[in-house]
């Protein structure tokens, strides 16, 4: 995704999940930048890239994040969805469902990291992850550009990576960043 900084374009990295024929769940920074109140200027998806390389790429058509992120900086709410320009259906997809709250999961997140040694290629990791009432805690290992990486229960989607730090953590899907998503057309 790029967005404007200055009088440049700079261009950043992140992860998302097909959920649908040209739908993308990802987080919502990697889509609105909350400090500068501003939309991504342009997204490109790269289904099953390896080593840099993509079979395809689609533009975004449309960037989708909850009022509550854009207009709060809610990080409850640092969840997006992209609507792509044509159907990547053939790729697959992921279900993505309401964990049950103050429960802990053994999760597995899938992400493509931006730093070496790890660029350009999908990672995964998986452990035990905290649900609470908004967040998924863990201590699986992440890096830069697994921001938008599911957080996976059970072959479903049950939240989005969303930070990196001593703890990693993410959004949880809630009954209403359900509806959210679900109604990203």
């Amino acid at each position: 995704m790029s967005f404007k900084k200055g009088n440049k374009m700079v261009w950043y990295v992140g992860t998302g999940t097909i959920i649908g024929s040209n739908k993308v769940l990802t987080a919502g920074h990697n889509l609105y930048d909350k400090s500068t109140r501003s939309w991504a200027n342009g997204v490109i998806f790269q289904p099953k890239m390896n080593n840099w390389v993509s079979p395809t790429y689609v533009t975004s058509s449309k960037l989708h994040v909850p009022v509550n992120w854009s207009s709060k900086g809610d990080s409850n709410y640092d969840i997006g969805v992209v609507t792509l320009s044509k159907s990547v259906s053939s790729y697959g997809s992921l279900k993505y469902r309401v964990p049950t709250a103050n429960t802990t999961l053994f999760s597995t997140i899938s992400g493509y990291p931006g730093q070496s040694p790890k660029a350009g290629s999908q990672w995964y990791g998986n452990g035990n992850a905290l649900i609470t009432n908004q967040k998924i805690s863990y201590s699986i290992d992440t890096t830069g550009g697994q921001s938008g990486s599911p957080i996976i229960n059970d072959g479903s989607i049950i939240g989005v990576h969303t930070l990196g730090s001593s703890a990693n953590s993410g959004v949880r899907i809630t009954p209403a960043l359900k509806s959210f998503i679900d109604g990203a057309k």
